[in-house]
């Protein structure tokens, strides 16, 4: 999951989480695609105003290095 507000990764990590899912939070489109890079992942879910770039960008990227992996988008 990437995003930028420690408040709501938070909640949203903890809902995540207590439905059995392993999260891995970052808070911003530079450390997204670091850690795509390091590790498989199944899906995103990915904030669409981000510091550096924008959560669209950070998918286009994402898709350019062969992650093809389901991506949500969220509402700024």
């Amino acid at each position: 999951m990437v995003e930028d507000d420690p408040e709501m990764g938070a909640l949203v990590e903890r809902g995540l989480v207590g439905e059995g899912h392993e999260v891995t939070v970052v808070s911003d489109g530079v450390a997204a695609l670091v850690q795509a890079r390091g590790q498989s992942f199944d899906a995103a879910a990915i904030d669409v105003m981000l510091p550096e770039m924008t959560g669209f960008e950070v998918c286009r990227r994402l898709r350019e290095m062969g992650q093809d992996f389901p991506v949500v988008l969220g509402p700024p």
